[in-house]
């Protein structure tokens, strides 16, 4: 289960990319599957879909948090549901498009230890 992995501190991070096909879906809200990755050192360790059609952006909301998601990629974002996820320390990154695993590479370039630092929203 991904909330037993290690902790950021030892360098893994939880990301989640809402997608749409193979790309990121224009909007959390309209995601058909909801992508979760670990990342460690600059390599996916795990990759988990889950289909997420037929849930209510609520329900989604509530799988990115009981995931223990750290940074959320995203096309756009409700901005009442980009505030919880905040305040529950999920990083948000929106305005993002375009294939999942182009953003995924980059991501994973960030973890490397000298790799380059995460783009803010």
């Amino acid at each position: 289960m991904i909330c037993s992995t290690p902790s950021p501190e030892h360098g893994f991070l939880r990301v989640a990319i809402p997608s749409f096909g193979p790309n990121v879906a224009p909007h959390f809200s309209t995601a058909q599957e909801i992508l979760i990755y670990v990342v460690h050192k600059g390599r996916v360790r795990i990759r988990i879909p889950l289909s997420v059609a037929q849930e209510p952006p609520p329900q989604k909301l509530r799988k990115v948090l009981a995931l223990g998601i750290q940074v959320l990629v995203c096309g756009g974002i409700e901005e009442r549901t980009r505030a919880v996820l905040e305040r529950r320390g999920v990083r948000v990154l929106s305005n993002r498009t375009g294939p999942v695993a182009d953003i995924l590479n980059r991501m994973a370039a960030a973890t490397e230890p000298t790799g380059p630092p995460i783009a803010n929203s």
